[in-house]
């Protein structure tokens, strides 16, 4: 829209200024839906904000749980690697006295069949 000019006379004063005044009120407009854009923005950018800070308290909450987790695996695979070293000791013992009794019953039938021999 073109404002006319003072000297145009095909317009008159009052004509001029309702044409000010509507350009005005356009200009008025166009502002207001800028603000209203803006404060739409602000709002989305404050919303995201609060997004985003309970994203990062959970991440922070999610990497203390894997901490106590990456801690308590290493001490149940020590537990375990204990218990294993347990069982092959006990293991080995039983396995020993089995021998041991097994050699002292061969000994024990070749002594008496030496002294059967012997006594014949």
């Amino acid at each position: 829209m073109n404002l006319p000019k003072r000297d145009d006379p095909s317009f008159t004063r009052k004509e001029v200024e309702e044409e000010r005044i509507k350009k005005i009120e356009i200009c008025k407009d166009e502002v207001d839906q800028v603000v209203e854009i803006m404060s739409q923005n602000i709002f989305s950018l404050l919303e995201r904000d609060v997004e985003l800070s309970e994203l990062d308290r959970k991440c922070d909450d999610l990497s203390e749980s894997a901490n106590v987790f990456e801690k308590s695996a290493i001490q149940v695979e020590k537990k375990m690697k204990q218990d294993l070293e347990k069982a092959w000791t006990l293991k080995s013992i039983i396995c020993y006295i089995f021998m041991s009794f097994i050699i002292l019953a061969m000994v024990f039938l070749c002594f008496m069949f030496i002294m059967r021999k012997i006594l014949k």
